[in-house]
């Protein structure tokens, strides 16, 4: 139930979304959906979301057009991970560098086209050890290489306007969870008033 009322919210903003991009760019629609998944918890959940989700996602991207067929990278985000990492300099066990990243080994999919890594984007704390991201691509219907996908996720976590450096997480990511909690705080304050319609498409919240 819960993946189901999820899946839905995701379709109306999908279809929201597409009404937005296709209004702004004279009715081009866009070729290439990416999509990052946070939050969704453990195995069980994300058999659930490969079954149902991605499936009505892709039903829902489809429908928005007459023979509409964009390419789609969907990647689940996991920042629950008990995987450490850790980096050998002369002779001594250090933290790994901002944009370390992994693939090999101590992944569980390897292939050009559904695979997982590991991330260490952001600068490292010097007084504790280092927490890597978790990406799984999870749906890939691109032509875009391993290597372009993994590049492409180190550069978005330098896409938050709120940050001068890497964030752990992709921007889009750090952008979604900062209007959730924009949301949340306001939704039960006495005198909140909704933002005006012109703010819509700003980033006010940050």
């Amino acid at each position: 139930m819960i993946t189901a009322d999820r899946t839905k919210i995701l379709q109306d903003f999908m279809k929201e979304s597409f009404n937005v991009y296709t209004q702004r760019n004279n009715g081009q629609q866009p070729g290439l959906i990416v999509m990052y998944r946070n939050g969704i918890g453990g195995p069980t959940l994300q058999e659930k979301c490969l079954k149902q989700e991605i499936g009505q996602i892709q039903q829902a991207v489809r429908n928005f057009a007459p023979n509409y067929s964009p390419q789609i990278l969907y990647v689940f985000i996991n920042t629950k991970v008990t995987t450490r990492l850790f980096e050998k300099v002369n002779g001594h066990h250090v933290n790994p560098g901002p944009g370390t990243l992994v693939d090999q080994i101590i992944v569980e999919n390897d292939s050009s086209k559904l695979f997982d890594f590991y991330m260490v984007a952001n600068i490292n704390p010097t007084s504790a050890t280092a927490l890597p991201v978790h990406f799984m691509v999870a749906e890939n219907t691109t032509d875009l290489s391993k290597t372009e996908i993994e590049d492409f996720t180190h550069q978005q976590t330098y896409g938050y306007y709120g940050w001068a450096g890497p964030c752990k997480l992709p921007g889009t990511v750090m952008y979604a969870k900062k209007i959730a909690a924009y949301a949340d705080e306001n939704k039960f304050a006495e005198k909140t008033k909704t933002p005006n319609v012109n703010l819509s498409d700003s980033m006010h919240y940050i």
